[in-house]
């Protein structure tokens, strides 16, 4: 067996082992087109949620001619309550009683825009949050 193998072998090994489940950095957003949201998503890809289908399908914009342009704007305002329940007495372990309500309220905007510059040519534009909100 050649150096070359040997060492994309290793390489190969080497990266399974290290290897890791990625995680998110917030929690996942849904709220893309108000349209959407009042339809529960259903039939999204297809174009049934308007031009903000584009963040699930980009070729949707080949059903609208002319110039596009959908804006949405959506309030969250989650409500969590968090609540120890440790067999060690939370002082002890340096926690408070009760966190109570962590959730964070937000505006999630989001836009699109498409233009038919030909008969085969579409541009398209989306502005949009895919991950995001807070806790206390």
């Amino acid at each position: 067996m050649g150096q070359i193998a040997r060492a994309l072998i290793l390489a190969a090994a080497a990266g399974s082992i290290i290897a890791s489940a990625a995680q998110a950095g917030g929690f996942a957003i849904r709220e893309q087109s108000a349209r959407g949201q009042g339809a529960s998503f259903a039939g999204a890809a297809a174009g049934r949620a308007g031009l903000g289908s584009m963040f699930w399908n980009l070729a949707i914009i080949t059903q609208y001619n002319g110039w596009n342009y959908q804006s949405n704007a959506s309030l969250i305002m989650p409500r969590t309550d968090l609540r120890l329940n440790a067999t060690v007495p939370a002082p002890i372990l340096g926690f408070g009683a009760n966190a109570g309500d962590i959730g964070q309220s937000a505006i999630v905007p989001a836009s699109y825009s498409s233009y038919q510059v030909t008969d085969r040519i579409f541009l398209g534009f989306a502005m949009n949050s895919r991950f995001g909100l807070v806790t206390k």
